[in-house]
């Protein structure tokens, strides 16, 4: 869809690309525009450009007699009018970055960041064609500006109320999360299981055997003790909780998380000393340990 001046068209080489140049009086103008407002209210009826419009001091905040940045009154045409973009942009960038910014702020149809004056223009004609209809259609209010229509796509925090969603408030206007409603602490467990490996395995049975039986394990009874504790181990997982305390934003105020279960080298030390001990090994072992260590006692005269 192309945007046309009185005597200029975008393509055409001999004019200038942007169609404004020179231009008093005249704006951008679409063959085709589209009114945001059904056809009950007026947007049916395309505006001419003899039609007035209130633009001006009116604008975005900009009080009495600072103006828009262009020598226009509060009335003007709406041919005058949808030039005022192009006008901003080369005359005033600040204002031009600001009506920019609202439009994508309050999500204006065909507003996005990235948009140029062609866009610009064709969000900027939509707006003055809503205000005009809707001072023709008349009603309690009859000074509608372009500005007006803006504003109304404004949608505070809250205005359309909220819903809950999960475990969130959503604000119905913006979408956005507003206070999380949700289960003020929530508490989740994880397992671990601490398995030995051959070199633990072997560390552990060396020194358990060295002092029950005086002796290091055997390749057979390294792989029984590996096989033994790793089931012991299994049985006996590490278990962490954590419980979060929620905040109503959702956020975690506070957390504790406990520790409990696992095995200990001690215990894995206990495991293959009670297996050892039904040995008749161990027996023996600590039947001469006994009676050499009474007769060194009294060898010792002890």
């Amino acid at each position: 869809m192309s945007l046309n001046v009185p005597g200029t068209s975008i393509g055409d080489t001999n004019q200038d690309p942007t169609g404004l140049t020179g231009q008093t009086g005249t704006g951008l103008q679409q063959k085709t525009r589209i009114g945001f407002l059904a056809p009950g209210f007026g947007a049916s009826q395309n505006p001419i450009p003899t039609d007035p419009v209130m633009v001006g001091t009116r604008a975005m905040g900009y009080g009495p007699g600072k103006g828009l940045g262009v020598s226009l009154n509060d009335s003007t045409t709406y041919g005058q009018a949808q030039n005022l973009p192009a006008q901003w942009y080369s005359s005033d960038p600040g204002f031009y970055k600001q009506f920019i910014a609202k439009a994508v702020m309050y999500k204006l149809p065909g507003a996005s960041a990235d948009m140029g004056l062609p866009e610009a223009g064709s969000v900027w004609d939509n707006l003055l064609q809503t205000a005009i209809n809707l001072n023709k259609a008349g009603g309690k209010k009859t000074d509608w500006t372009p500005w007006d229509v803006l504003d109304s796509y404004n949608r505070p925090a809250g205005s359309l109320g909220t819903r809950k969603v999960g475990d969130w408030l959503i604000d119905n206007a913006t979408g956005e999360k507003v206070k999380y409603v949700g289960p003020k602490s929530k508490t989740t467990s994880q397992t671990a299981i601490d398995l030995s490996n051959p070199e633990q395995v072997q560390a552990i049975a060396t020194q358990t055997l060295t002092q029950m039986i005086g002796r290091a394990p055997t390749d057979k009874e390294l792989a029984q003790f590996k096989a033994t504790l790793n089931g012991y181990e299994k049985s006996h997982p590490e278990t962490t909780t954590t419980t979060d305390t929620y905040d109503d934003m959702g956020n975690v105020s506070a957390s504790n998380v406990v520790h409990s279960g696992g095995v200990t080298d001690a215990a894995r030390q206990t495991v293959l000393g009670e297996g050892v001990q039904k040995t008749k090994e161990y027996g023996k072992y600590q039947a001469g340990t006994t009676y050499f260590n009474s007769l060194m006692q009294m060898i010792g005269g002890g």
